[in-house]
């Protein structure tokens, strides 16, 4: 337990180099409410299970397009872009909201299909850098599935009944960022409170940023130190050997009211 303990705790980046769309990673999901594309991006492995008090964590490698600029959204204003973020692992849920707090589902019964795990699948298909572009009427796509085609957008398949866990990133055209806040479900397929664990930030120029609290400083970014990604990196490759679950079993609680 201590050995897994300690694996999460540096799993950092780390994750980005073993796979892409991975079960622990960040995922964000930008699309065009009047247009007919989506970009996932994986922003790296990040979960934690009470609120992130460490230094900064910012993501700057694969930015979106920017409403209006030359790319997937080149015929979009930022009120015409929705953005998430989530994590799965084999157990836990993450998903994005309000600052004000958000609530899951209750369970509605095991499914014989993951389309979680078919969505991230098909994102890793087509990002090997780590960025995905498709059509939201793909069948395995963000908007497809958790948005159910648009009838019930932020609502991550009906597991979040408010429908609250997107934002708008209308306020970009006025101001540099905009606030995501990350919530923790321990247990999925019962409906809880979720856990505010982290306050993530997007910005104009297609980047994001968690902000953490280095010894009660929020906004003190601290670079991450060379030898504690290495170390992660060894530790996260001897816990896949002795995984014993497949890249499919380990999503397989991740939003059971899905669908």
């Amino acid at each position: 337990m201590m050995f897994l303990a300690v694996t999460m705790l540096l799993f950092g980046v780390s994750g980005q180099a073993m796979a892409n769309f991975a079960q622990g990673d960040l995922i964000q999901v930008v699309y065009q409410t009047n247009g007919s594309y989506e970009v996932a991006t994986d922003l790296g492995a990040f979960a934690p299970t009470t609120a992130y008090s460490g230094p900064n964590i910012n993501f700057t490698s694969n930015p979106f397009p920017a409403a209006g600029a030359p790319g997937a959204f080149s015929s979009a204003g930022w009120s015409n872009l929705q953005i998430s973020y989530f994590v799965s692992t084999s157990s836990a849920v993450w998903t994005s909201g309000p600052a004000s707090g958000q609530s899951s589902a209750t369970a509605q019964g095991t499914q014989s299909t993951n389309p979680v795990q078919d969505m991230l699948s098909k994102f890793a298909s087509l990002g090997a850098s780590g960025q995905a572009e498709l059509l939201k009427s793909d069948t395995n796509s963000y908007f497809t599935n958790m948005d159910k085609g648009g009838s019930a957008a932020g609502s991550f398949g009906g597991f979040i009944p408010a429908g609250n866990g997107e934002q708008n990133l209308a306020a970009l055209s006025g101001q540099s960022y905009v606030d995501s806040y990350l919530y923790y479900y321990a247990t999925p397929g019962t409906g809880a409170s979720g856990v505010q664990v982290a306050d993530i930030r997007t910005f104009a120029n297609g980047t994001s940023e968690v902000v953490g609290n280095s010894h009660g400083n929020p906004g003190s970014a601290l670079p991450i130190p060379p030898s504690i990604l290495l170390m992660g990196s060894g530790l996260m490759a001897l816990c896949v050997l002795r995984s014993a679950f497949s890249a499919k079993e380990c999503a397989e609680d991740f939003f059971n009211a899905v669908r």
